[in-house]
């Protein structure tokens, strides 16, 4: 069972999906796109699934309100989605390593992922990430200068950037980070 709730941001209108094992997808949406593309095979519901569901949704609508209005930082919604095994996978699961307010460069995020050499395969990483916010592709940046590319647009990512810089945790969690970060204090 999926279930869709569709919210305004600071960055657009964003839909949100759910199962009964958490946050399956968020996709940015396109104003005239029309109705969001089903986030995965439909099951006949149980009473059981769709109340999980439904439960995951809001839980997850609430973290991404309370993000944007700047009062959470680390998200605890259980996200349905197994990181794959490949370099992609483990692309996307280093991004979670990436703490709220820092960025990192393609090629960080290539090297955690054990494929220092794979920049551009990082960027793909990033760009088929089907849970943006929530699994942080934002907080990666070109090592040029600038945002780069976003699913959500180049305005929304550097929304997002900045927003982080300007919000900063009030909770750091202690130890040192696994990636090669950088405050964001240019993009």
């Amino acid at each position: 069972m999926v279930v869709h709730a569709t919210i305004t941001t600071p960055v657009g209108l964003l839909d949100v999906a759910a199962t009964e094992r958490g946050i399956s997808h968020v996709r940015f949406v396109v104003t005239g796109s029309g109705e969001p593309e089903d986030a995965g095979e439909r099951h006949a519901p149980s009473s059981a699934e769709e109340q999980a569901a439904r439960a995951h949704l809001a839980h997850g609508v609430r973290e991404l309100g309370a993000y944007f209005d700047g009062e959470l930082k680390d998200f605890s919604v259980p996200l349905d989605y197994n990181f794959p095994s490949s370099f992609r996978g483990r692309a996307q699961a280093a991004l979670t390593r990436i703490p709220y307010g820092a960025t990192c460069t393609y090629k960080d995020l290539a090297a955690a992922a054990e494929s220092p050499k794979a920049v551009r395969a990082a960027g793909g990483a990033c760009a088929h990430n089907p849970l943006p916010i929530f699994i942080p592709c934002h907080r990666v940046l070109p090592s040029t200068g600038g945002y780069g590319f976003y699913i959500g647009g180049p305005e929304a990512k550097r929304w997002l950037v900045e927003w982080e810089k300007n919000h900063p945790s009030p909770h750091s969690s202690g130890g040192e980070p696994q990636l090669s970060f950088r405050q964001s204090n240019q993009p």
